[in-house]
């Protein structure tokens, strides 16, 4: 037990080292995910989730060969999707309802640290042909679709 206990020690010791140029810190930093949380809305601003126009347990997202099904937060009655892609455009399709879709087009650039770690900005969102407006708070992006 103890012999398989070592040898599994310094297998994971060597495995977890991969390139000398990734400073040794690297290993022990808790990176942070950027959210975008999208706000349905009527034109009188109500919370077209919270009301339940749509039902948050049929809506989901579709993002490049991804289908992510439960893509409601039930604390915030927002949609929430966690940012990564392509630099440049990317398509997110919402299924909101069995016949109602709405596309958004995410603009993001990358950038990486030291530690080899991807972080993406959220640049521009068009929703129609129209930019809407981005919210940024604790690191994480807002916008509100008007149906």
């Amino acid at each position: 037990m103890r012999i398989s206990s070592l040898l599994l020690v310094v297998f994971l010791s060597f495995s977890c080292t991969s390139s000398n140029d990734i400073p040794e810190y690297c290993a022990a930093v808790d990176y942070f995910t950027t959210s975008l949380y999208i706000k349905i809305t009527d034109q009188d601003g109500t919370n077209l989730i919270e009301n339940e126009t749509y039902i948050s347990n049929y809506i989901n997202l579709e993002f490049r060969d991804l289908t992510i099904k439960n893509a409601v937060d039930p604390n915030k009655n927002l949609i929430s999707f966690l940012i990564f892609g392509e630099e440049g455009n990317n398509t997110l399709k919402i299924n909101l309802a069995e016949t109602d879709s709405d596309i958004l087009i995410l603009n993001l650039s990358t950038s990486t640290n030291e530690c080899n770690h991807t972080f993406y900005t959220l640049n521009k969102v068009t929703y129609q042909d129209i930019s809407l407006s981005i919210e940024k708070l604790n690191n994480n992006y807002y916008i509100t679709i008007v149906k």
